[in-house]
């Protein structure tokens, strides 16, 4: 959550103006409020476009709202000409509590991401050579 105002404030003690900053000025903003230099530059934007946190948020999910249907295909009945079903193997298996790797961070990166290349090559986006990752090559006029 990106509390704006906490870092308006912060910039404002600091003697600094959103949308003016340096790399050093965010460092020194996300330092003073107590949050990430991520969060500097969402809060930024968010004042210089004058959007709300809600706004943000549903901004940020309409853009990847893509991303979220392919892991959805890929995680459920997708089926990939490269991948075939790794997703749906990978959402079984923790399901049942069955891990491919020791590290749960990992092993929940690997499965969105193998679910989300396959659910992308189900709904039509062609495998990048050597990663397995989509490309549109179609022409979509």
């Amino acid at each position: 959550m990106v509390v704006k105002g906490d870092i308006l404030n912060a910039a404002n003690t600091l003697g600094l103006r959103l949308g003016e900053m340096t790399i050093n000025d965010y460092v020194a903003v996300a330092e003073k409020s107590g949050v990430t230099l991520g969060q500097v530059v969402v809060a930024e934007e968010m004042h210089r476009a004058d959007l709300s946190e809600e706004d943000t948020l549903a901004f940020v999910n309409t853009a990847f709202a893509h991303n979220y249907r392919a892991l959805d295909i890929g995680l459920s009945d997708g089926k990939s000409y490269l991948l075939g079903t790794v997703g749906n193997d990978l959402a079984t298996m923790r399901i049942a509590n069955r891990r491919l790797l020791d590290d749960a961070f990992l092993d929940d990166a690997v499965r969105y991401i193998l679910g989300s290349q396959a659910g992308n090559h189900e709904v039509g986006l062609e495998p990048c050579a050597g990663t397995g990752g989509s490309a549109n090559t179609k022409n979509y006029d």
